[in-house]
């Protein structure tokens, strides 16, 4: 019966960055943020027309069950 060789045991090293690979990652962090903080910004703009649509329909329904003006008759 042949033996079965088991593989040797794998060996991690850290990788290292070399000092253009950091300068690429850290200008793609630079875009990602920027990305980020641009679709947080167009996020709360859209919220805000929202609401802003909400609140002018709630207006105009709160004016339209508003009871009409009445003249009251001076009697003095």
């Amino acid at each position: 019966m042949p033996s079965i060789a088991t593989p040797p045991a794998a060996t991690t090293r850290p990788t290292v960055l070399m000092p253009s690979n950091v300068a690429e990652q850290q200008s793609t962090i630079a875009e990602l943020k920027s990305a980020v903080a641009k679709q947080q910004a167009t996020n709360a703009q859209q919220q805000i027309e929202a609401l802003t649509a909400g609140l002018q329909k709630v207006s105009a329904a709160v004016e339209l069950n508003k009871p009409a003006p009445t003249q009251v008759a001076d009697t003095r």
